[in-house]
């Protein structure tokens, strides 16, 4: 996922002023008291070491929900051992409500990345459907989940790590079983070398796979950090054998003629050399390779879920290779999809809080031409939606029911920071 400098997803979901997902930088005591985490990726932690999380914690004001391997994972790390105990676990394909009310809730989906790894779909009982994708990979084969198709989806978060069009390579990925393949021949061709995997959550499916061909050992440091995760201790042992997985700066079972593999697939976008859309394995040096792999959908898979998923509205949570934060942007909203006039009895009004009138006096029946300017800072809820404007049109009426609205919206005390609007006669 992207770096926290990349500016595009800061952990607020539209509509879910009390939640923060995978970002806990900005997190208020005042406001959040549900904190929810996808997988156990360091870049989806940041902020939760907080000690102002801690404290809201230990006295019940706050809860933060993860998967039990989400959180096995999470408290053996050192900035987040002190969590340990206060995490409430929530169990895949299962429901829970949240929040001060019972309108809230959240249903928790697989999401194929790594252990533990999860979606979230959040409802309220007004109709309010987001789908949260966390880091996830889709084959294009498969279907999505009865939950997410059984009603529209209002907003979708999805993860656009290698969704670009700007490098031909990630167009396609090769599939888990395909990856395994690759792995396996370039092994089983050099019978007498020793090879070292480089190893971290996500990448269990290599060792999935080549277990049935190699004994694979492991290095102390993976022994640590995933004991009793059982996804991927099982396919793993501790006798000695020229196959172990480990990480390449600290790894006890290397020596001097070790080959490293790296299951990855960034480098397909030819920061280093030029790089062929068919080629699945680059040589770094003569005892260094990276084989194609990724735990992330290929451009193909995340616009084929889009496709699937038709959601009104959509947003990116993670930056591509060689894409700009409005540019991303700007790829994801052309995958939305309306909402059918039958799925609610009124026409859609504008719902940004504060408005500018340049006209006071509005003759009965007279139809104004409302711009909305969505612009926001990077403090506001909806910092991921859309720089660009559009225009409705209404009649007096619904304009004094919008105008009331707003009025209604400014008490709240999550209101969002969009520039003020401007309503001018046609």
């Amino acid at each position: 996922m992207a770096r926290e400098d990349d500016n595009v997803f800061q952990g607020y979901i539209s509509g879910f002023h009390e939640i923060l997902v995978d970002n806990f930088t900005k997190f208020l005591e005042s406001k959040h008291t549900a904190l929810f985490v996808s997988h156990c990726h360091t870049d989806h932690v940041q902020g939760l070491s907080k000690p102002i999380i801690h404290q809201q914690l230990s006295v019940g004001k706050c809860r933060v929900y993860a998967t039990r391997q989400t959180i096995d994972i999470l408290t053996k790390k050192e900035n987040l051992k002190h969590l340990k105990g206060l995490f409430t676990e929530i169990k895949v394909e299962s429901s829970l409500k949240f929040g001060k009310g019972d309108d809230t809730a959240v249903h928790v989906l697989p999401a194929d990345h790594c252990p533990g790894s999860v979606m979230f779909l959040f409802t309220r009982n007004d109709g309010l459907r987001t789908l949260y994708t966390g880091d996830f990979r889709l084959s294009l084969d498969k279907t999505l989940h009865p939950a997410i198709v059984e009603k529209p989806i209002t907003n979708l978060y999805i993860d656009t790590t290698f969704f670009t069009s700007h490098v031909r390579a990630f167009r396609t990925f090769p599939t888990h079983r395909e990856s395994v393949e690759l792995f396996r021949t370039f092994i089983a061709d050099r019978p007498l070398a020793t090879f070292h995997i480089d190893f971290n959550a996500g990448r269990e499916p290599i060792i999935q796979g080549l277990s049935s061909y190699f004994p694979i050992s492991m290095a102390e440091v993976i022994r640590e950090e995933y004991e009793g995760i059982t996804e991927i201790m099982k396919y793993l042992n501790n006798k000695t054998s020229r196959v172990h997985v480990g990480r390449k700066e600290k790894c006890e079972l290397c020596n001097d003629k070790t080959i490293f593999l790296v299951p990855s697939i960034m480098w397909r976008a030819g920061f280093d050399a030029p790089i062929s859309p068919t080629q699945m394995i680059y040589e770094k040096d003569p005892r260094s390779f990276n084989i194609a792999h990724s735990m992330h959908c290929s451009y193909s898979e995340c616009k084929r879920f889009m496709e699937l998923v038709r959601a009104h509205k959509i947003f990116p949570i993670a930056k591509p290779p060689k894409m700009s934060v409005s540019q991303i942007r700007r790829a994801v909203q052309k995958f939305e999809v309306a909402p059918d006039v039958s799925d609610s009895e009124e026409e859609e009004l504008p719902t940004e809080n504060t408005i500018k009138r340049t006209q006071n006096n509005v003759s009965n029946g007279t139809p104004c031409k409302i711009q909305r300017v969505n612009r926001r800072d990077e403090d506001s809820d909806y910092s991921g939606m859309s720089t660009e404007s559009d225009e409705i049109v209404i009649g007096k009426n619904k304009l004094k029911v919008w105008l009331a609205e707003q009025e209604r919206r400014k008490e709240e005390p999550s209101s969002s920071s969009c520039e003020s609007e401007i309503i001018e006669l046609y």
